[in-house]
């Protein structure tokens, strides 16, 4: 089978890792796959040798990597997109560059409902979750644009968290008169049955020297890894760790490793907004800033092989990537509450509030004072990894997908 893959999350950033997470997935599938986007190829697509603009369906674009040596980047029709809205362009333009490239199989990790019988991911489910963080009515347009989609009987619609499930349609086949909060839900059965709970997928955990990451990150001594995109909470972390230091004096470092878009302006790069803070901080001698332009998106994973604990505190959390990330690195994490996580981790993190620095200074205190607590939270990821396995899940993946 030959996939047709929406090339949306690749042509924009993903703070919480969902496109590399899509990534190693499609890798581990293995199957031959197209990726269809609106611009040019993207950058983690270009390597030596290979072309990096603009590609006609005639004259497709070759991308790199294992599974995708195969594959290539398409970008339909690119005069026809000064004219239509992406929207437009998607329903339009989808269905007939998957005929004319005889592509089997619509795979979309960006909610895009463009083509018949296709494999939806919905991730961005906040609004069904948390209605308080999205705007008035974001939760009922969101029923009504996949009850639609799933009016197509090939359609599936696949989900990374059972409560979000329930409340758009669950996978049993039960019907939903109607959402906890009063609006409407998918109520054809047939429907409900073709939205599928996954859990986040993760590769094999890497062998590592963790000694010697310590030494790279930490010189030598204990850190809190800190992780996310520059504008989720890393004041936070900072103020967190201006309260652990008050009141443990020791020798432990803080290392904030951002992902996301810069924060100090144009021109800067992802790190700067955070070493501008840093300025006036009182213990800024002990903290690090890794420059993601500089050791690249996946080096918090690398960092975290090293790390007395991981930080990981976002407002919402809607994949439970870097949950199981940490599982699988045997670090100890310090996660946010508001997580899909919390649906299947149980107690192999310390879940704190968003945006509560002292919830998150109490945890950090927790685990340095207490290592028997801190051994038990690395024994329950051990668990937790293993039974989320990449040799466990991926069947669950290639049903669907493949």
């Amino acid at each position: 089978m030959h996939l047709a893959i929406d090339g949306t999350l690749w042509e924009n950033h993903s703070p919480d890792g969902y496109d590399r997470m899509a990534r190693s997935l499609l890798d581990a599938l293995g199957q031959p796959a197209t990726f269809l986007g609106r611009g040019p190829v993207p950058a983690a697509f270009a390597a030596p040798g290979a072309s990096a603009g603009r590609a006609s369906v005639a004259a497709p674009a070759v991308i790199v990597g294992r599974a995708f040596a195969e594959g290539r980047w398409m970008q339909a029709e690119p005069n026809l997109m000064e004219k239509i809205r992406p929207a437009g362009w998607l329903k339009r333009t989808i269905p007939r560059v998957m005929t004319e490239a005889h592509l089997d199989r619509w795979i979309s990790f960006s909610g895009n409902t463009s083509a018949p019988g296709g494999r939806i991911f919905l991730k961005d489910v906040a609004p069904l979750l948390w209605p308080d963080t999205a705007p008035r009515g974001a939760a009922d347009a969101l029923r009504a644009r996949y009850a639609e989609a799933l009016e197509d009987p090939g359609t599936e619609v696949l989900l990374f968290s059972k409560r979000a499930a329930e409340l758009l349609g669950d996978g049993a086949g039960r019907s939903h008169q109607a959402a906890s909060d009063g609006g409407p839900a998918i109520t054809n059965g047939a429907a409900a049955s073709r939205v599928h709970v996954l859990p986040p997928y993760y590769g094999p955990a890497p062998v590592a020297d963790r000694d010697a990451i310590k030494a790279e990150y930490g010189q030598g001594k204990e850190y809190f890894l800190w992780t996310g995109s520059t504008g989720d909470h890393w004041r936070d972390a900072m103020k967190a760790f201006s309260q652990f230091k008050m009141r443990q004096r020791s020798h432990m470092r803080l290392v904030l490793a951002p992902w996301g878009a810069p924060t100090g302006g144009a021109g800067t790069s992802p790190g700067e907004g955070i070493q501008e803070g840093l300025a006036t901080y009182k213990f800024r001698a002990d903290v690090t800033v890794l420059d993601p332009e500089k050791r690249g998106p996946e080096k918090w994973e690398h960092a975290a092989l090293g790390a007395y604990a991981l930080l990981y505190t976002p407002e919402k959390e809607e994949l439970g990537w870097v949950t199981l990330a940490a599982a699988t690195l045997e670090t100890p994490l310090i996660q946010t509450k508001r997580s899909v996580a919390t649906e299947w981790a149980g107690d192999a993190a310390e879940w704190v509030d968003p945006g509560d620095p002292a919830s998150i200074a109490e945890a950090m205190l927790q685990l340095f004072k207490d290592e028997a607590y801190r051994s038990r939270l690395l024994k329950r990821g051990r668990a937790l990894a293993e039974a989320m396995g990449p040799e466990k899940v991926i069947n669950r993946y290639l049903c669907h997908l493949s």
